[in-house]
């Protein structure tokens, strides 16, 4: 759940604020909501993942790795985002610039609360007892969780790739003034 929150948060919070501290800034609440749940949802055996993956020690470093993976991930996605909103915008005020955040985060939390209705319909009405029942103990990832993943990564290199040009360009722009004067 947290790396497909983490997409839905970057696309929500990376076009409501542009401006793109502001939009980790929004990110990170409705994000720690649906790492709670995730987290709960794995202890209390609900998951694909067996409860151990997060109450014994040597098994949660895994869990916590990956989880700081898609942290950074959706932070990075969310800021790219924002970055190129802004270009796209003309720069509003400081007081319409907290006003974007918070319906930012306010939006990124019904999407997170979506989520973990979704789940919690899913626990209750489409019960696959093989899912949960007889957790392995190396359990895959799941695909939703995969797939998220790599929407990230693909939106990094497509967003990211021209920020790298441009401040390549400023950088080779200050080094030609910087000896010609």
């Amino acid at each position: 759940m947290t790396a497909i929150s983490a997409v839905l948060l970057a696309l929500i919070t990376g076009w409501l604020v542009p401006a793109p501290r502001l939009a980790m800034a929004a990110f990170l609440g409705p994000w720690l909501v649906a790492l709670i749940y995730q987290t709960a949802d794995i202890g209390l055996g609900y998951a694909v993942s067996p409860p151990q993956t997060v109450t014994q020690f040597p098994r949660v470093i895994g869990y916590v790795v990956v989880t700081a993976v898609i942290l950074v991930l959706g932070l990075t996605l969310s800021a790219l985002i924002s970055e190129r909103r802004s270009r796209a915008v003309r720069h509003a005020g400081r007081q319409t610039a907290r006003a974007m955040t918070k319906r930012a985060t306010l939006a990124g939390t019904v999407a997170v609360a979506a989520l973990i209705v979704l789940d919690i319909a899913d626990h209750a009405v489409l019960v696959w007892p093989e899912s949960t029942a007889h957790h392995t103990t190396n359990p895959s990832p799941p695909l939703f969780g995969i797939l998220s993943i790599a929407s990230c990564l693909i939106g990094i290199a497509v967003l990211g790739a021209p920020v790298l040009r441009r401040r390549a360009a400023a950088r080779l722009g200050d080094r030609g003034t910087r000896t010609a004067g």
